[in-house]
């Protein structure tokens, strides 16, 4: 007599890895769209300072901080050795603590403006802060990456700087972008999961670069 209960049947490996990886990529995904419209904006304007110094050639950016973060977050401007020395903050919106680290061409490494959110930034609220640096590259000061840190300084989205008026999107860190990228192979199947290698290559290569 047959009976009527069947044993449970084994889910492949295979399929339970791919049900892994779409979860994540749906996590992922939502992380993204929740990182687009909470991280901050940095905007910037800059400005060809007299030159106190015979041969240093001295700029200042007059940065506009928007967009919304919790207490104790922070920005980090970050400013290439081989284009910026000298930093030095010129003012700072009250509700904003400032750190300046030059930047070491011996390294090399980069320099830093870090503005720490000594509140909540709530659009449409707007920071101001102005860094004097000295500039040694070619042509004009122009747009620079930043990353942004919670309060527990880890990096949890980064950025570039733009002119007033232009759209800055924030770019997540390179870990959620490797999350979302395996997700994506699980949902495209094994296809998918074979070009996962080569675009995760991909985007470490242009991560580092």
């Amino acid at each position: 007599m047959n009976s009527m209960f069947h044993q449970p049947v084994a889910m492949h490996p295979g399929i339970r890895f791919q049900q892994a990886l779409r979860a994540v990529a749906g996590a992922a995904l939502l992380s993204m769209q929740g990182l687009a419209m909470a991280s901050p904006v940095v905007t910037f304007t800059a400005v060809d300072e007299v030159d106190a110094v015979p041969g240093t050639d001295h700029w200042r950016y007059d940065y506009a901080i928007s967009g919304t973060a919790s207490s104790f977050d922070s920005v980090n401007l970050l400013f290439a050795p081989d284009r910026y020395g000298a930093l030095e903050v010129l003012s700072a919106d009250a509700l904003l603590s400032t750190l300046a680290i030059d930047p070491s061409p011996l390294l090399p490494a980069d320099g830093q403006v870090t503005a720490t959110f000594l509140a909540p930034l709530a659009s449409p609220q707007e920071l101001l802060l102005s860094v004097r640096f000295a500039w040694t590259g070619a042509g004009t000061p122009g747009a620079q990456p930043f990353e942004v840190l919670d309060s527990g300084f880890s990096v949890v989205g980064a950025g570039t700087t733009a002119p007033p008026g232009a759209t800055a999107v924030p770019e997540p860190p390179m870990s959620l972008l490797l999350l979302t990228l395996m997700g994506a192979a699980a949902l495209f199947g094994n296809r998918g999961l074979r070009r996962l290698r080569t675009s995760t290559q991909s985007v470490l290569i242009d991560g580092l670069g």
